[in-house]
């Protein structure tokens, strides 16, 4: 996608973001929505066949897809975006196992005669497994508010200097912040990020 390298103000770049978030954040909610449709329709085919149900759930995730790609270049306008190798595919690995997990609970819930608690369960299940994606897969992130880096936000108010580090091939990205901006320490793990930053 072609990005204008025209100098803008501070205030045209949030406007042009949140006009550009305005759009692809419903767009994006959609397909969240239009998954959750998909996969409980989806139990509802499984448990009672029924050509509705199957019909249902594949327009559903028709919706989810389209959207989901929608919402992807929308946001492409909002924001620059960068998130771990093979994103899509370990969402697509987590959904199934989370899948796998979540439909043999509440098969087993359901075989114990807790059936009403089957349903909520795998639903909030592959909610969370979701929101654990989202959460872990972003590992830098600029709009014309902020910048990301994991899970740290940093106002640009407050940013010093970008610093870029490699080693082997991989490359890390740390904002440097002013000298007097409050800093907020991210927990990390040993050989997670690099340590010789200066």
């Amino acid at each position: 996608m072609p990005y204008s390298t025209a100098p803008v103000s501070h205030d045209a770049a949030v406007r042009s973001m949140r006009k550009a978030a305005g759009v692809g954040k419903p767009v994006q909610l959609v397909s969240i929505l239009a998954g959750i449709v998909a996969v409980v329709t989806l139990l509802f085919a499984l448990d009672e066949g029924g050509p509705g149900a199957w019909s249902l759930a594949v327009i559903a995730a028709a919706v989810c897809v389209a959207a989901g790609f929608g919402s992807r270049t929308l946001l492409a306008r909002a924001r620059y975006h960068v998130t771990v190798s093979y994103a899509p595919l370990r969402l697509a690995a987590k959904l199934v196992a989370g899948i796998v997990v979540f439909a043999g609970a509440a098969y087993l819930l359901d075989k114990a005669g807790l059936g009403v608690a089957a349903r909520p369960l795998f639903i909030a299940g592959m909610v969370a497994v979701i929101g654990q994606h989202v959460a872990s897969a972003t590992l830098f992130q600029a709009s014309a508010e902020d910048v990301r880096v994991r899970r740290s936000a940093v106002p640009w108010g407050n940013v010093d200097a970008f610093v870029v580090a490699e080693r082997g091939d991989t490359v890390e990205i740390g904002v440097r912040t002013r000298a007097d901006a409050p800093a907020e320490a991210m927990p990390t793990k040993d050989g997670e990020v690099l340590a010789d930053l200066p």
